[in-house]
């Protein structure tokens, strides 16, 4: 279990109390936090992210690109948040959740496969699962403790509320000394331990990422070079992947722009994609399946903000309401109850910490 006397985590907390921006991560194999608090969120674009950001900002890409991107700059201290006496700005976070049903995700799931059935390609269809659960923090650090290999974040911003999660997506990593990036196909779901081969269903799924990847690299990169596949666990399941790496970026902006969303959260074509899940999807995304990104010096990491959650005041004292966001991906031959129990299996993990606090 991770150190709750944490100088950080207190400080998280305390932003929490009184909704000051802040971000609390951890990187994949660290057991580090890190942490970055402001007293106003900044709207810039992702090439002033990548290129003027300072130091340790914190960059929230929604799930539907817009032309700017939400950023918390390095500017409150611990120190300066623990001597604050008042409250630094009002929550946003209004709107209470509501839980997918199965009946409106077959119905919404019969149409996509109906449509894929005529034009082929990929539409990623999520459901929200609804659970109780206490403190934000507390269910933070048990849920980071469980995932070390995950890039793990608790955030807050007036706009966005609180989200939580823990993901194993890697978006984009760029290196401005040696202008390399690394990235990663995942895309592909079956429970962990699963003997034999990986089903014609997931390869296909999994080849329309990487082919999307190749295809964004290739007229902004030098050389491309992609692993042989492998399975990658995440607690009960595990997933299909590949790592890929780019020589000679010049312009990781408009690299960044352009693979959100990937068709591992989306679909492909994307536009196609996008439009289906607009018309099927009753809940709006938000954060999830968009991206969050970290400026550290002369490296810009970034990763897709999956298995993660956005947090509401519980209507009784001391409970919180947790909205759980997960998807899977659909083709012609996607089978429905399939698909409805993979997104669950992939919320397991956060869900069952629920179930415990």
């Amino acid at each position: 279990m991770l150190d709750k006397d944490n100088k950080y985590v207190q400080v998280a907390e305390r932003c929490l109390e009184m909704n000051i921006p802040f971000a609390l991560y951890m990187f994949p194999d660290d057991e580090s936090f890190h942490f970055v608090a402001a007293q106003k969120v900044k709207d810039i674009s992702v090439a002033d992210f990548c290129e003027k950001s300072p130091a340790g900002t914190f960059a929230i890409s929604p799930f539907i690109p817009s032309k700017t991107i939400e950023v918390i700059v390095p500017q409150l201290t611990p120190e300066d948040i623990l001597e604050l006496k008042t409250v630094v700005c009002e929550s946003g976070n209004e709107n209470f959740p509501f839980e997918t049903t199965f009946e409106e995700y077959s119905q919404s799931a019969a149409t996509v496969i109906s449509l894929l059935k005529q034009s082929g390609g990929k539409v990623v269809l999520s459901r929200v699962i609804v659970a109780e659960g206490k403190n934000p923090i507390s269910v933070a650090l048990s849920y980071f403790s469980s995932l070390p290999s995950t890039f793990r974040s608790i955030f807050y911003t007036p706009s966005k509320g609180i989200w939580l999660g823990a993901t194993p997506e890697i978006l984009a990593a760029y290196s401005a000394i040696d202008k390399k990036l690394h990235t990663m196909s995942l895309a592909g779901t079956r429970l962990y331990g699963t003997d034999g081969e990986w089903d014609e269903k997931n390869i296909e799924e999994h080849n329309f990422v990487t082919d999307f990847i190749r295809s964004v690299l290739t007229d902004r990169c030098g050389k491309i070079k992609i692993s042989a596949p492998f399975s990658l666990r995440y607690d009960s399941v595990e997933h299909l992947c590949e790592t890929i790496e780019a020589h000679d970026v010049t312009d990781f902006a408009s690299v960044l722009s352009n693979l959100s969303p990937t068709p591992a959260v989306c679909g492909t074509p994307r536009d196609f994609a996008l439009d289906a899940i607009r018309q099927a999807e009753a809940h709006s995304r938000d954060c999830y399946g968009g991206w969050l990104g970290v400026k550290a010096g002369g490296e810009i990491r970034t990763f897709v903000n999956l298995r993660c959650t956005k947090i509401y005041p519980g209507k009784n004292t001391g409970t919180n309401i947790y909205m759980v966001y997960a998807g899977g991906g659909f083709t012609a031959e996607s089978v429905i109850e399939d698909e409805w129990s993979e997104a669950g299996q992939k919320a397991s993990s956060l869900l069952k910490f629920l179930k415990r606090m």
